[in-house]
């Protein structure tokens, strides 16, 4: 269990874990949204959402590096885990549900 903890360690350095609640927040209202104003099925607002959280974390990421910061893929990496592992799931439940 230690193991785990050390592994993910990075996640509490710097901002991540603001980076991994904005994941977590864009997702979910990008699911709602495109449920609600769409036909898309969860399974689809999901994937879009996964992708809109990326494009959201590179911007982050780019505009923290004009301002003299370094490209860090680890904040990325930090805003989509949490909404790729929610996607991931939600994908293997839709195929075991076939």
């Amino acid at each position: 269990m230690n193991s785990v903890f050390n592994l993910f360690g990075w996640l509490k350095i710097s901002n991540r874990p603001k980076h991994l609640k904005a994941g977590i927040v864009i997702l979910v209202l990008w699911i709602i949204c495109t449920m609600i104003l769409t036909n898309m099925t969860m399974l689809q607002s999901a994937f879009t959402g996964l992708v809109c959280v990326f494009v959201a974390m590179c911007s982050v990421e780019y505009i923290q590096k004009t301002s003299g910061s370094k490209w860090d893929w680890l904040d990325v990496l930090a805003g989509i885990i949490v909404p790729g592992i929610l996607t991931l799931l939600l994908w293997i439940w839709t195929l075991l549900s076939l």
